[in-house]
């Protein structure tokens, strides 16, 4: 049980980077770095001032496209294990 709850917090903790990485991707480079709180405040009031570019409408509806199934994602994670442990003791 602790296994699967450690494997379960790990794939949560893999999927969230995941997600970091392409949010981080999708932003321009040549913007300047702030403080996250600053950030997420500055980028909610840019939406609201400014409409989105095309790239970053094109970029927005590229994430959209990627599922969010973390259950599905789990649940293929351990059927993999349990493959690999079962064709291990074989």
């Amino acid at each position: 049980a602790a296994d699967i709850h450690a494997a379960a917090i790990a794939a949560q903790k893999a999927a969230d980077e995941a997600k970091a990485k392409e949010a981080k991707q999708a932003e321009k480079p040549e913007e300047p770095k702030e403080p996250k709180d600053e950030k997420a405040k500055s980028s909610a009031a840019q939406v609201k001032e400014e409409p989105m570019t095309e790239e970053q409408q094109a970029n927005e509806q590229w994430l959209k496209r990627i599922p969010d199934d973390p259950a599905g994602l789990l649940k293929r994670k351990f059927k993999y294990q349990y493959s690999q442990r079962h064709h291990s003791n074989n």
